[in-house]
C-alpha cells in the first residue's frame, strides 16, 4: 500500500513540476512532507528539531539535502543521518548523535563552533569536518572509527581520543609538520601503504601496532616511535639501506611473505623482540638483542650476532649466514635443521645446542668449534671422518637410540665432558677415545657400546674393552650389573691412573679359561691402576665332586709390570690364581678383598715384586695355597707387608685330614726364595703348613700371628733348606687348648739366626730340629708351650777373630803387650789362627749392656786378659787378676754395663 501511496504522489509531483515549469527554483526536487514515509525530508519542517520530533521513535532516514543550523540537538538512535546535496549541520552549541548511522559523501557536513558527541561505534569521515585538527578535536572523548578519506597536512599539534580507532580505506598521507605533533595514536586499521609523512612528529601509545608499510622508510618508523612499546608489523618488502637500531620497546614481527632485505656494508639491530615468520635476507648484518620468535628464515651473508638475546625460540625457522653467526645461549628449537649456509657460528658460553641443528653431526662439532657449549645429541649420527670434540664442549646423548657410529679406521675424541644414560651409544669399527688432558677423569660405562639385554649372559667383552680403551691412560671405567666376558679385559699398559669400579657390587662372569683382568703396565712411569667393589667368578666349580680338573689356567687379577696400582673390596673366586704377579712393585690390596675358591689364593712369582701391601685380605678355601711367594732367579720378591689378613682353609675339596706333606696343597703361606716379608697380625686355620719357609728364604717376619689347628690338620710351621736365615716368629699365638698340639716347627738344613720370641701355645719338637733355633717362649693358659728357655745365646752373632786392625771382629796390637780386642756388637768371638804372637789384651771395645764371649781355639800362641788392678779403667777380671788363654776352649765371659766399665762375669778356664 506504502509503494502505492508514494507512486501516486510522486506521480503527482512529477505531473505538477510539468505544468509549473521545471526551471522553477522552489520546485527544483520533490519535499516529502510526510512523517511516516521512507525517510523524512528535513526541509518540509521550519527546523531538523521539528523534522526529529516529527519522527519521533519512528526508524526513519532524515535527508539533510541543505545547510541546517542548531544550537542543542540529541539525534536519538532510532534515525539514521543521510547527506546529499549541500546538506551539511552548523552546530553552535551542543550537537548529540545517539545514531551511528550517518550517510555522507567525502565532503564537509559538520561546520560551526560547536561540540558533538557521536555514539559509541559510529563510523566518522575526516572530510566531514573542516580539517584533521577539527575531526580529532570533535572525537576527542568518544569511542568510535575515524576514516582518513583524504590526504591531511597538519596545522597545529593534534591529540587523537583514547578511544578513537584511525582507519584508511585507501592510500591517503596525513603530514605532520615541523613543531607538530599527533600525540596518542592507538589503534590504526590501514592497508599497506604510507600513512605518515613529514618532519613532525607521531606519538603512539604503548601496544600499538604498526605496519612498516605505513611510513617512507624504516628509519622514519623507528625514529617516530620514541619510548613507545610499539609492535612494527612487516608484511612485504622492506629494504634496509642505512644502518638501523631499533629500541628495546620497538618489537618488530614479520608476517608471512613479509620481508627484510640488507644491504650490503648495513648493519640492521634489533633491541626489541622479532617475531620472525617471514625472512630476512640480504648481504648485511644482523643484531638480534631481545626475544626471537623464529619460524621463516633468516638467509644473510653478513654477520647475525644473537649475544645479548634473552631467548631465541625457532619454531621451525632457518638462518643460513654466509658470515659468521653469534648465537646467545637462550636459543631454543626442536629436533630439525636451522642452521644452513658457510658461515661461521659462535655460541655464547653456557648454551645448549642440538646436533638436529645442523646438517649432520661433524657439521655441528665444526660450528661449535671451541665454544663453551653443552651439545645434545638430536638424533642416530654418522661419523666417517676423524672428529674431535674441543675441550670446551660438554655432549650429552639424553636417550636411547640416539647412537653415534664411528666409521672404521676413524676416531671420535671427546676432550670435554660427557653424559648418557646406561645404554648404547656408540657402534662402529672406528674408534672412541676420552681425552683427560683438559678435565678431571671421565666415568664411561660399557653399556655405551652395548646394550646389556641379557646381564650376566650377554657378551659384554668388546664393550668393556671398548670402555677402557677409551680413556686413554686416565679416567674411570664404572660397571654397574653382571657381566659375562668371553676373553681377557686387558687394561691400558701405559695406563696412568685407570679406574676400574662398581658402587653397587657388580659381577664379571669370565666364561673362558684365561686370565680375567690384565692390570700389565709399561714400565715404572705407569701403571697406578684401580680396581674396586667387584666381583671377579672365574670357570672353576666352587665346591667340585671327588677328581674334579679345574679348567683355568689364569688369573681373576693378572699383574706384570704393575706399578702402585689398588686392589680394593673385591671378592676374586674360581680361577687358578686369585691374584698372580710378576715385577709388581708398590700396589695395596685392601677392603674387603676377598681371594677365595682359587688354586692358588695370591701367586707371587718372583720378578723383584717388592713392598706390596696386603690390609684385612682374606685367603680362605684356596685349594691348593693361599698364598704362593716364590721366585724364578734374582731379582726375588722381597718386602711384601700382610696386615691383619685371614689365611684359612686352603686346602682341597671334598675336605680329607692331613696332607700331602710335600707342600703341594693344604698350605697357608708358602715361601720360597724370598726375603723381608712382614705379616702382622694375620690369622691361619685349618692348614697342614701354615707357613712354609725354603729355598733359602731369609729374614721374614710373622709378628702377632695366630695359628689354629682344625678339619683334621695341624697348621705346621716349616722350615726347609740350608739358607733359609733369620727368620722370626714374634708375638705369635697357637691358639689350641687342653692337649692339641698347636704348633709344630720343623727345620731341616743348615740354617741359622731364626727366632722364636714370645710367642705362645708353640709346640716345638725336638726331634724334627736339624738346626738349632733362637726361642724365648712364654708359657700359655694350658700349659703346652714347650722350649721357654734359650736354645741359642747371644742372639748378637759369632764371628771368627779376623786378625789384626781397627775394625769390628779385630784386635788392634796382635803379638804386643798392649792390644785392643773390637767386639762391639759381637756376641761371641772365636780366637784362632789369626793370632800370630803372644798377645796381652789390655781393652775391649763393647755397646753398653753387651755380652761377649771370648773362646781360645789355638794352643800356639798365649793370649793374655789383663785386668784392672783398681776397677775403675780397662777390664776388670775376677780378683782383678790377669788371666791366660792356653788350651783349646778357655772361655771368657765379659759384660759393659751402663756406667761403661767392663767386667768379667764368667769362664770357664783350664789353668789359671
Amino acid at each position: 500500500m506504502r509503494k502505492f501511496l508514494l507512486s501516486a504522489i510522486l506521480t503527482s509531483f512529477i505531473a505538477l513540476a510539468t505544468f509549473t515549469g521545471a526551471s522553477a527554483e522552489f520546485f527544483r526536487d520533490i519535499i516529502i512532507t510526510s512523517p511516516n514515509g521512507l525517510w523524512t525530508d528535513s526541509r518540509a519542517y521550519s527546523t531538523l528539531n521539528d523534522a526529529i520530533s516529527a519522527v519521533g521513535s519512528n526508524e526513519r532516514t532524515i535527508k539533510i539535502v541543505s545547510p541546517q543550523a542548531v544550537t542543542s540537538l540529541t539525534i536519538p538512535s532510532n534515525i539514521t543521518l543521510e547527506f546529499t546535496r549541500d546538506g551539511s549541520i552548523t552546530n553552535s552549541g551542543q550537537l548529540t548523535l545517539e545514531t551511528d548511522s550517518i550517510i555522507a559523501p567525502n565532503r564537509q557536513i559538520f561546520t560551526g563552533s560547536g561540540d558533538i558527541d557521536f555514539a559509541a561505534g559510529s563510523v566518522v569521515k575526516s572530510s566531514w569536518f573542516a580539517n584533521l585538527d577539527t575531526a580529532l578535536d570533535l572525537t576527542n572523548d568518544d569511542t568510535l572509527t575515524l576514516t582518513i578519506t583524504k590526504s591531511e597536512t597538519t596545522t597545529a599539534s593534534m591529540v587523537v581520543g583514547d578511544n578513537v580507532t584511525l582507519r584508511w580505506n585507501s592510500p591517503f598521507i596525513i603530514t605532520s609538520l615541523t613543531g607538530h605533533v599527533i600525540s596518542n595514536i592507538k589503534n590504526i586499521e590501514a592497508g599497506n601503504y604510507q600513512l605518515f609523512a613529514g618532519a613532525g612528529d607521531f606519538d603512539f601509545l604503548d601496544g600499538t601496532e604498526l605496519k612498516l608499510s605505513w611510513f617512507a622508510n624504516p628509519i622514519q618508523a623507528t625514529t617516530w616511535v620514541e619510548t613507545e612499546e610499539v609492535t612494527i608489523l612487516i608484511n612485504e618488502q622492506a629494504d634496509v639501506s642505512s644502518d638501523l637500531t631499533t629500541s628495546a620497546n620497538e618489537n618488530i614481527k614479520i608476517l608471512p611473505g613479509g620481508s627484510i632485505s640488507i644491504n650490503t656494508g648495513i648493519t640492521l639491530t634489533l633491541d626489541g623482540d622479532l617475531d620472525l615468520k617471514g625472512s630476512i635476507t640480504g648481504s648485511g648484518n644482523l643484531t638480534l638483542n631481545n626475544s626471537t620468535q623464529l619460524s621463516g628464515l633468516i638467509n644473510i651473508s653478513g654477520n647475525l650476532i644473537t649475544t645479548d638475546i634473552n631467548s631465541f625460540n625457532c619454531l621451525g625457522g632457518t638462518i643460513s649466514i654466509s658470515g659468521t653467526s653469534t648465537i646467545g645461549n637462550n636459543f631454543n628449537a626442536g629436533n630439525y635443521q636451522i642452521f644452513t649456509g658457510a658461515g661461521a657460528i659462535s655460541f655464547a658460553s653456557g648454551s645448549e645446542v642440538k646436533s638436529a641443528w645442523f646438517s649432520d653431526f661433524e657439521t655441528a662439532i665444526t660450528k661449535i668449534g671451541t665454544d663453551e657449549v653443552k651439545l645434545i645429541v638430536s638424533s642416530a649420527s654418522s661419523i666417517v671422518n676423524d672428529c674431535t670434540i674441543n675441550a670446551n664442549t660438554s655432549l650429552s646423548i639424553p636417550s636411547k637410540g640416539r647412537i653415534l657410529t664411528v666409521a672404521s679406521t676413524k676416531t671420535l675424541t671427546i676432550n670435554g665432558s660427557f653424559s648418557a644414560g646406561l645404554y648404547q651409544v656408540f657402534s662402529g669399527d672406528g674408534d672412541v677415545k676420552f681425552s683427560n688432558q683438559y678435565r678431571p677423569s671421565i666415568i664411561v660405562y660399557p653399556e655405551w657400546w652395548t646394550d646389556n639385554v641379557s646381564p650376566g649372559t650377554t657378551d659384554m667383552t668388546s664393550a668393556i674393552q671398548a670402555a677402557i680403551d677409551s680413556i686413554g691412560k686416565t679416567g674411570g671405567v664404572e660397571l654397574t650389573h653382571k657381566y659375562l666376558t668371553s676373553s681377557v679385559i686387558t687394561l691400558l699398559p701405559a695406563g696412568l691412573n685407570i679406574n676400574l669400579f662398581s658402587n653397587n657390587g657388580a659381577v664379571i662372569f669370565a666364561n673362558h679359561n684365561g686370565n680375567c683382568i690384565d692390570v700389565s703396565g709399561s714400565d715404572s712411569n705407569h701403571s697406578y691402576f684401580t680396581i674396586s667393589g667387584i666381583t671377579l667368578n672365574g670357570p672353576n666349580t666352587i665346591y667340585p665332586s671327588s677328581g674334579y680338573t679345574p679348567p683355568s689356567t689364569g688369573a681373576g687379577i693378572y699383574m706384570t709390570t704393575t706399578y702402585h696400582s689398588a686392589i680394593r673390596d673385591c671378592d676374586i673366586s674360581g680361577f687358578k690364581y686369585g691374584v698372580y704377579m710378576d715385577t709388581a712393585i708398590g700396589n695395596v690390596f685392601e677392603g674387603r678383598t676377598y681371594l677365595r675358591f682359587n688354586q692358588h689364593g695370591l701367586y707371587i712369582a718372583g720378578g723383584a715384586s717388592n713392598a706390596n701391601i696386603f690390609n684385612g685380605v682374606s685367603f680362605r678355601e684356596n685349594r691348593l695355597r693361599g698364598i704362593t711367594i716364590t721366585s724364578y732367579g734374582s731379582p726375588y720378591a722381597t718386602a711384601n707387608i700382610f696386615n691383619n689378613c685371614l689365611i684359612e682353609t686352603n686346602i682341597p675339596y671334598p675336605y680329607v685330614s692331613g696332607g700331602p706333606g710335600d707342600y703341594s696343597d693344604s698350605v697357608g703361606v708358602y715361601l720360597d726364595s724370598t726375603y723381608g716379608n712382614i705379616f702382622n697380625g694375620c690369622y691361619s686355620e685349618n692348614h697342614e703348613y701354615a707357613i712354609v719357609i725354603t729355598g733359602s728364604s731369609d729374614k721374614n717376619k710373622f709378628i702377632g700371628c695366630r695359628f689354629n689347628t682344625g678339619l683334621g690338620r695341624s697348621d705346621k710351621i716349616a722350615i726347609d733348606g740350608d739358607a733359609c736365615n733369620n727368620n722370626l716368629f714374634s708375638f705369635c699365638t697357637g691358639s689350641g687348648v687342653a692337649a692339641l698340639t698347636d704348633v709344630q716347627i720343623e727345620t731341616t738344613g743348615a740354617q741359622s739366626g731364626n727366632q722364636f720370641l714370645d710367642c705362645i701355645n708353640f709346640n716345638i719338637i725336638d726331634s724334627s730340629l736339624d738346626t738349632p733355633i733362637y726361642v724365648r717362649n712364654l708359657q700359655s693358659l694350658y700349659g703346652y708351650t714347650s722350649i721357654q728357655g734359650a736354645h741359642i745365646i747371644p742372639p748378637q752373632g759369632q764371628v771368627t777373630l779376623k786378625g789384626e786392625g781397627t775394625g769390628r771382629g779385630y784386635i788392634d796390637g796382635i803379638g804386643t803387650s798392649s792390644a785392643t780386642l773390637n767386639a762391639w756388637g759381637i756376641g761371641e768371638i772365636l780366637l784362632g789362627n789369626t793370632i800370630t804372637g803372644a798377645t796381652t789384651i789390655d781393652a775391649v771395645t763393647l755397646e753398653r749392656g753387651q755380652t761377649v764371649i771370648i773362646t781360645n781355639y789355638q794352643t800356639i800362641h798365649a793370649v793374655t786378659i789383663k785386668s784392672s788392678t783398681t776397677g775403675t779403667s780397662g777390664i776388670t777380671l775376677d780378683k782383678q787378676t790377669d788371666i791366660v788363654l792356653t788350651a783349646y776352649s778357655d772361655t771368657i765371659v765379659l759384660y759393659r754395663n751402663n756406667i761403661g766399665k767392663v767386667f768379667e762375669i764368667g769362664r770357664a778356664i783350664k789353668t789359671y
